[in-house]
């Protein structure tokens, strides 16, 4: 059987899709008045600290952000994965 939109089952997404809008509202909102150039509050241990300069608000959330990007990547993988052997491919 082939994967098309029509013979996917649709599982838990749609509270996963209002979650995540949120989630990204909130981030907006706490993002948008940060002053991006002060040092984090409650830095990581030396064991974590890779550069040999302070770890600013804007330097961690540039790591945030890839380890997200890192993490969809690995799900859009799984996901192709997925639909390859439902089609089977």
């Amino acid at each position: 059987m082939t994967a098309t939109p029509s013979s996917r089952r649709p599982g838990r997404c749609p509270p996963l899709v209002v979650r995540s809008g949120e989630a990204l509202a909130r981030l907006h909102d706490d993002v948008a008045g940060l002053d991006l150039e002060a040092p984090v509050e409650g830095a990581p241990s030396k064991l974590w600290m890779a550069p040999d300069r302070p770890l600013t608000r804007r330097a961690a959330l540039v790591h945030v952000l890839v380890e997200l990007v890192q993490h969809h990547g690995q799900m859009e993988l799984t996901r192709d994965i997925l639909l390859a052997r439902e089609g089977g491919n």
